[in-house]
């Protein structure tokens, strides 16, 4: 059974919707009867607004909240990276911090580890309705199935941010996306390590604040980019030049 849990996250200027997020995160897990006890461990990247100082306040009312802050914006997978290092549970559950993925997608794992009759190392959601720009839904499709081609895996949602995996399953990888496209590093070094995810159909909302057309294309251009070396570090692989 899955009886303790640590939430990693990372956070940049969520400052509009921080607090409900994981107030909302703590109502949930407090609750959760399947939980002897968990830990929420988020990442401030550096942020400019109030993130910090109301996460500060949440931590100081409640020790389960562990915060952790870079005094310069370095990047969601390097926040998430070190929340990650941060946990001290045997599961840990990767979230984002702008409420995205409701927590209560958890639930659809648990009940799927309890009726599996074997060992399941991890989960990864599978969004039903992507509610991102069509620019990074064409780009998360075809990246996707891609990247499924050169792993030989058959993901859904190669790309989803939302899983539950094995504390000491991931924290033999070494992220080296810096920004948003962790997970896509995730499931991908996972996949060289030989490790495929139970895929699970979870809810996604729309993001709690716009997004800039800018932000957009120059994430559609840093996905390419991304997608092009991890596709070029496999064949490296295959090649025995490099090694996981």
């Amino acid at each position: 059974m899955i009886r303790f849990i640590s939430i990693a996250a990372p956070a940049y200027n969520e400052e509009n919707n921080i607090k409900n997020v994981v107030l909302n995160w703590i109502s949930y897990l407090t609750t959760l009867q399947e939980l002897d006890d968990y830990e929420i461990v988020i990442c401030n990247d550096g942020s400019t607004d109030k993130t910090k100082q109301i996460l500060e306040s949440i931590a100081f009312s409640n020790n389960r909240v562990k915060l952790i802050s870079s005094s310069k914006n370095q990047g969601a997978a390097a926040a998430l990276s070190k929340a990650i290092k941060n946990t001290t549970y045997d599961w840990i559950l990767l979230l984002d911090s702008d409420g995205q993925f409701p927590i209560h997608n958890l639930n659809y794992f648990l009940k799927d580890f309890v009726r599996a009759k074997k060992e399941i190392v991890g989960f990864k959601g599978s969004r039903k309705n992507k509610k991102d720009s069509f620019l990074m839904r064409f780009g998360s499709k075809y990246s996707g199935m891609l990247l499924n081609i050169v792993y030989n895996t058959k993901y859904q949602d190669f790309n989803s941010a939302f899983m539950l995996v094995k504390a000491s399953i991931l924290k033999k990888i070494n992220l080296e996306a810096k920004g948003l496209n962790y997970s896509t590093d995730i499931t991908g070094k996972l996949a060289e390590l030989g490790i495929v995810l139970k895929e699970i159909e979870i809810e996604q909302i729309e993001r709690q604040g716009s997004v800039s057309t800018k932000n957009v294309f120059k994430s559609a251009v840093h996905r390419f980019f991304f997608v092009s070396y991890l596709i070029f570090r496999r064949i490296l692989l295959k090649m025995d030049i490099i090694k996981v």
